[in-house]
């Protein structure tokens, strides 16, 4: 009988400590857990596992999270798998059970010591993390070899992100100028020919060849020659928006010159649309003097296409029209033409309203070069106050530009 009891004895702390030996495993084991994607990462201590989902304790707030084992990086889920695993257990436990079976006096005193000792023997199981660390080995290397640094080294990688975007965002606001100011360098001043932009004598229009013209443009083209029916005049200029480049002839761009010196704001429109689109080096002239049309449509719809054609040979039609109501948008074509725009805009310089002046100064910041410096320095002594402090920082930005 007592040597029966002492038996039930033994096997009843055999089971005891398998039982309790996976969780005193799996607790107290920190570490940064990274999920599948590598992009989140948490530093929290290992609770246990709840069927297929691992339960943690975020460090250092305390609060618990549940996760799925397969949402875990690899290297993660080996770790629980190591930790869950009971087949440590079995290798200590038989050696309970011999002691046991040697002597059964001795058994119920250090069965209970070596049924703790595996909460010290998780300590070792850093010998197993190592395994891991080949399959990771661009992340784990530097992270696992000294433990506390994780946090350490994961913070620097976060922390320099923020801070990034700020000096960004605020570069950009107190030299907005400056991607303007680098490529404006001195260059070769134009000579711009008066002819560019005089208005060329009418060529005659020969109903025959506008006839010619592919259907049906050759009837869209004879209707708008001919017909006094303003509606049917204005449909078929509307048309024109689909006959191909190369059928055009002179007759018909003749007859467009001679609609855009129309008093219908629509023909005027229309006609100097297709002159751009059919013929673009005879629409020069009447783009520039459209510029100072009385319709605001036309002006604004002719400074599109100098924005888009670039052509330097606009720039005295626009410096002529800078003293107007448009300033703002001459302002800023001619700023796109950097420093061939330089010299053409000097005389705005003494130019009688202050207004003009000044903004003239303004243009000078951002185009000027060396070309520029006489004129600024007359315009230090101007009357206006405004323009005097506009021409020195014009002065100090050719200086710093090296220009």
């Amino acid at each position: 009988m007592k040597n029966s009891s002492y038996k039930l004895i033994a096997l009843s702390f055999f089971f005891i400590s398998t039982v309790l030996s996976v969780p005193m495993l799996a607790n107290g084991q920190v570490r940064e857990w990274v999920d599948k994607t590598g992009k989140f990462k948490i530093k929290a201590e290992f609770k246990g596992v709840e069927g297929n989902k691992v339960v943690l304790q975020r460090i250092p707030s305390g609060k618990r999270v549940t996760i799925p084992l397969d949402k875990l990086s690899d290297a993660d889920q080996a770790f629980v798998t190591t930790l869950t695993k009971p087949k440590k257990v079995p290798e200590v436990v038989p050696e309970a059970v011999n002691n046991g079976s040697s002597s059964l006096a001795e058994p119920p005193a250090p069965e209970p010591k070596k049924a703790v000792e595996p909460k010290v023997e998780p300590k070792t199981e850093p010998m197993v993390e190592p395994k891991t660390e080949p399959r990771v080995e661009p992340v784990t290397e530097p992270i696992t070899q000294p433990e506390p640094t994780k946090p350490e080294m994961a913070e620097p990688k976060i922390e320099p992100k923020k801070p990034e975007p700020q000096p960004v965002k605020a570069e950009p606001i107190t030299p907005p100028v400056q991607p303007r100011k680098a490529p404006r360098k001195a260059v070769e001043p134009i000579t711009f020919s008066a002819a560019d932009l005089q208005i060329p004598v009418l060529g005659t229009i020969d109903p025959a060849q506008l006839a010619s013209l592919p259907a049906p443009f050759g009837d869209l083209a004879t209707e708008i020659n001919e017909s006094d029916d303003t509606s049917k005049v204005r449909r078929s200029l509307e048309s024109l928006n689909d006959l191909p480049i190369q059928s055009a002839n002179s007759s018909l761009i003749n007859l467009l010159q001679k609609m855009t010196d129309s008093d219908d704001e629509f023909y005027r429109r229309h006609a100097l649309k297709q002159l751009t689109r059919i013929q673009t080096s005879e629409a020069l002239p009447f783009i520039a003097r459209s510029i100072s049309d009385r319709s605001n449509t036309i002006r604004r719809q002719s400074f599109e296409f100098i924005k888009t054609s670039n052509d330097p040979r606009f720039i005295p039609a626009l410096v002529e029209r800078f003293p107007s109501v448009d300033r703002d948008q001459i302002f800023s074509i001619l700023e796109g033409f950097g420093s061939l725009a330089e010299i053409p805009i000097h005389p705005m310089l003494q130019h009688e309203k202050t207004k003009v002046r000044r903004e003239t100064a303004e243009l000078l910041i951002r185009i000027g070069t060396s070309a520029s410096v006489s004129v600024l320095e007359a315009a230090k002594t101007d009357e206006s106050g405004m323009v005097q402090l506009l021409a020195k920082k014009a002065l100090k930005e050719i200086k710093k530009r090296g220009q």
